[in-house]
């Protein structure tokens, strides 16, 4: 059965990945420009693409892989 709006299944990422990249963004000002290779070069390309998939998917980035006010709402609260 192909993946329809209503059955998305979440994409596959290391929690190591995901921990390493989070601390990262939230030690920078969050980007007006797309999160790619320039913000998270420490991440190997097939890292890259699964953090990708995986913040879309939690709704932290869009299509074109900025950030969202989602993202920015966890940020500020990490911050607190």
């Amino acid at each position: 059965m192909p993946n329809t709006d209503e059955t998305k299944s979440p994409p596959y990422m290391s929690f190591g990945v995901f921990k390493t990249a989070a601390e990262t963004l939230s030690e920078i000002t969050v980007p007006s420009s797309p999160l790619d290779r320039r913000v998270l070069h420490q991440l190997s390309g097939a890292d890259h693409g699964s953090l990708m998939s995986g913040l879309r998917f939690l709704g932290y980035v869009d299509e074109e892989r900025r950030a969202t006010n989602v993202y920015r709402q966890q940020i500020g609260r990490a911050h607190v």
